[in-house]
């Protein structure tokens, strides 16, 4: 007959000594990483700063009947800065539709009764 397993003792099995040295190699590591990563007392935060020219160009195409031309795209464009061709980034065409003719008001006089 097998004695009963004592209820104070794990039943899981034990990680070994490898896993115990590994343990301690991790912790002797981890404070080193961490001050590594933080900045130095007194150290002015590292900040990196860029300017960005961008200039938009707007265009409205038309034909000689001053009727849009739609469908246009960045390669039907050629933008030149001091006489050299520039990239085009970023285009977009946007569709407007020409404002509608306000409604007359109503004409019809009412004769009173």
């Amino acid at each position: 007959m097998r004695p009963s397993p004592d209820p104070r003792r794990s039943t899981r099995p034990t990680a070994g000594p490898w896993a115990a040295a590994a343990l301690l190699i991790a912790s002797a590591i981890a404070p080193h990483a961490r001050a590594q990563d933080a900045p130095a007392a007194g150290a002015p935060p590292a900040v990196e700063r860029m300017d960005v020219i961008v200039v938009n160009v707007e265009v409205w195409v038309t034909d000689k009947k001053d009727i849009p031309i739609r469908g246009l795209a960045a390669s039907d464009f050629e933008i030149l800065e001091d006489g050299k061709p520039v990239p085009i980034t970023n285009f977009s065409e946007i569709r407007t539709e020409p404002a509608a003719a306000p409604r007359p008001y109503a004409t019809k006089t009412i004769a009173p009764t």
